[in-house]
């Protein structure tokens, strides 16, 4: 009687779509029910919605004697197992398992970033445990949305997996959070700090060693003492 196998697990996202698909082998047959298992709620019969939830609603393609039943919005109460059932005699079932996962973004390289003043930035915001793609992902340098601009040169890049934020020059009036905030999924914020590249000219010209004279002092080293510097001031 049916196309779709029994124990089919769909997984969705909190705030998504889920489709529960139930296909029939044959037009014309007994009234399709769909009920809800964990309290035996009947949500559907036929292409009649009997639920008071309205984000429950049947999709019959007739050509295709599909029967799905589509949850939008998805709660995290959604979880567990449907029933889809034609009213033959005796009745016959199958049972779709709907898992619900919670989308969250992560900005490599959080919870700190430094970089120095004049550097290009580049974050990468990825989507993990998403189900859909999001039809938006808004960028913030702390309360202010800076998707569109353009007249930087900024950059944001999205597909369903990761967004990209790019900004090819950096001064130290861009150091503060940075929010990734795409649709349905919980935000991630990365701090930037934006360290003046300017170093002291002591610090350029080397440090004389009362034992062993003079040693330059390498770029990794200015940078870390730099940076120390600046936390101890802090």
């Amino acid at each position: 009687m049916f196309m779709t196998e029994n124990g089919t697990i769909v997984t969705s996202q909190i705030g998504g779509t889920a489709i529960l698909p139930c296909a029939t082998t044959k037009s014309g047959i007994a009234t399709v029910s769909w009920i809800r298992r964990i309290d035996y709620t009947i949500l559907t019969i036929g292409s009649r919605s009997y639920s008071s939830d309205k984000r429950f609603y049947v999709d019959h393609t007739r050509h295709l004697k599909t029967w799905n039943l589509e949850i939008t919005p998805v709660e995290e109460s959604d979880a567990g197992l449907y029933e889809c059932r034609i009213a033959t005699h005796p009745t016959t079932s199958i049972f779709i398992h709907l898992k619900v996962t919670v989308a969250k973004a992560e900005i490599l390289g959080s919870p700190d970033l430094y970089i120095m003043s004049g550097s290009s930035l580049r974050l990468v915001c990825r989507l993990r445990e998403s189900t859909q793609a999001p039809s938006f992902v808004f960028w913030y340098h702390s309360d202010r949305m800076i998707n569109f601009d353009t007249d930087r040169g900024l950059i944001v890049h999205i597909n369903s997996t990761e967004s990209d934020l790019i900004m090819p020059y950096t001064n130290t009036s861009d150091s503060g959070n940075y929010t990734c905030q795409p649709q349905n999924i919980q935000p991630a914020t990365i701090h930037v700090h934006v360290l003046q590249s300017e170093a002291p000219a002591a610090m350029q010209h080397g440090v004389r060693s009362t034992t062993s004279g003079s040693f330059a002092v390498s770029n990794c080293a200015l940078f870390t003492l730099t940076y120390m510097a600046m936390q101890m001031l802090s």
